[in-house]
Order: C-alpha cells, then sequence, then structure tokens
C-alpha cells in the first residue's frame, strides 16, 4: 500500500514535516551536541499528528509533539569522503 503526501504551503508551522532549516527547539533547550561539544547536524522534525494520520502506524504518538532526529557528523564531511573516493 502506497500513501501520497503532499507538500504544501501551511499556516501552522508547527504541524508539518521539516526536512532541514529550522529545528523547533523550545528557546530554554541548547542545541544538541556530539561527544566533542560540537553542534549536531538537524535533519528533520516530524510531528506526531502527521505521524498519527498518514502513516497509521500501529503506535499511536501524544497529538502536537514533534520528533526531532539529529546527526552526529556533517555535511561537507560526507562530501568530502565522496569527493576523495
Amino acid at each position: 500500500m502506497s500513501n501520497l503526501v503532499r507538500f504544501e504551503k501551511v499556516d501552522n508551522e508547527l504541524n508539518i514535516l521539516r526536512i532541514g532549516g529550522k529545528s523547533f527547539l523550545p528557546p530554554d533547550v541548547e542545541w544538541p551536541t556530539n561527544p566533542n561539544g560540537e553542534k549536531m547536524v538537524f535533519i528533520f522534525n516530524i510531528p506526531t499528528n502527521f505521524l498519527n494520520s498518514t502513516l497509521q502506524f500501529c503506535i499511536e504518538y501524544p497529538q502536537f509533539w514533534l520528533l526531532s532526529l539529529y546527526a552526529l557528523f556533517r555535511i561537507y564531511e560526507i562530501a568530502q569522503q565522496t569527493i576523495h573516493r
């Protein structure tokens, strides 16, 4: 089974899937860092409402929360590794 995901302009940015760019960390939460103290790379935010309605997992996530993914690497490090192969 396939699901259609449509990208549209919305009024409430907190209820959209966000890939890259700005994270929705609360003002009192510091940006995540790696073990060396360097800021991690923000990959995406997924609203739990999106997961519940679009993907229909067996798990029901709490309403109006965001799942965020941060990575321990930097994009330019991946590009350098790819170029030097």
